[in-house]
């Protein structure tokens, strides 16, 4: 498992974290990049445990990002 981390601020709603990972990312309601429910931890938006299966995948979505929104918390 790893720890993901939205930077809500630095989110621009490209949707390409959504597009490559629907099942961990989804828009909120102000049109931004989110973690969905299963995958929050305290059920914070922005802060999500991952499980291994998707690591791989968020690693390369972390790059692609545009404006690093997201992050991988060590």
């Amino acid at each position: 498992m790893i720890k993901v981390k939205i930077i809500e601020e630095r989110c621009i709603g490209c949707g390409g974290c959504i597009a490559l990972a629907p099942k961990i990312f989804e828009y909120s309601e102000e049109a931004i990049a989110q973690i969905k429910n299963e995958f929050r931890i305290e059920n914070k938006r922005n802060f999500g445990l991952i499980p291994d299966k998707f690591v791989e995948n968020i690693k390369h979505i972390v790059k692609l990002c545009p404006t690093y929104a997201i992050e991988i918390e060590e």
